[in-house]
């Protein structure tokens, strides 16, 4: 039988494999070289676009309209739908839920 901890890195596994999806595709190397997963400790992963294999991907990700055709425009934001539709499937799969990050900490629960 599958443990809680297999299944949460199953569902984390299978959100980043439909997530490739959304990342613009050129020559592939964005989405199946840049795109990575990490995992840190036992309940800790890292997702990323690693900057080293696609340096320019902050640049497709921005509305640069000077230096990028009608089509490339229409990959702005990816960055945000990538990680939106990981967060949502996520949540989906392990019966959770979005909990907005603030940088403040003014999402902390209080201890009482």
């Amino acid at each position: 039988m599958m443990t809680f901890e297999q299944f949460v890195e199953l569902a984390i596994k299978n959100a980043i494999s439909m997530a490739r999806i959304l990342i613009p595709y050129d020559t592939g190397n964005m989405r199946f070289n840049s795109f990575k997963l990490e995992r840190i400790d036992e309940k800790t992963w890292r997702v990323y676009i690693d900057l080293d294999v696609a340096p320019y991907a902050p640049y497709v990700n921005e509305k640069l309209p000077s230096h990028h055709t009608p089509k490339q425009l229409a990959n702005e934001g990816f960055f945000e739908r990538v990680f939106e539709f990981i967060g949502n499937y996520l949540a989906s799969a392990l019966n959770g839920q979005i909990v907005p990050f603030v940088m403040d900490g003014s999402n902390k629960k209080e201890n009482t």
